[in-house]
């Protein structure tokens, strides 16, 4: 194989990987799997969002209130459809635009997926969430 055939099929496999992060991160939140989340969740995540439940303004939800909020099922609960808009993938971080659409729901969100210590995890979530009608 060339060296340029191996970059690609590394390229390829790293894709994958950020995709299984992002799937995974996803589906475990829509299923309440507090413990596959907690695999996926980098340290340091922070979810911020603009507006919380109908109250106006900036909330920052660090990975310990997100699981919390997982657990007494605030948040997920609910499948959802992924779409994935655009994504970028820079050496070691990952930026993901998804639509996710429950039957309540549809989320606009911008994903940060970073690589540490060999594994990629989701570091932070920047959801627009509005109310299907």
């Amino acid at each position: 194989m060339t060296s340029d055939e191996n970059a690609k099929k590394e390229n390829v496999q790293k894709i994958e990987k950020v995709k299984n992060a992002l799937n995974t991160f996803i589906n475990a939140a829509d299923n309440s799997d507090v413990k596959l989340l907690e695999t996926v969740i980098h340290d340091n995540y922070i979810n911020t969002q603009y507006g919380f439940f109908g109250k106006p303004g900036v909330y920052n939800i660090g990975k310990n209130q997100y699981l919390d909020y997982i657990k007494d099922k605030t948040f997920g609960g609910l499948p959802r459809s992924i779409n994935i808009i655009d994504s970028k993938i820079f050496d070691n971080t990952a930026m993901m635009e998804v639509v996710l659409e429950s039957k309540a729901l549809i989320f606009h969100s911008y994903i940060h997926i970073i690589l540490d210590n060999d594994k990629w995890q989701v570091i932070g979530n920047y959801p627009n969430v509005v109310a299907k009608l």
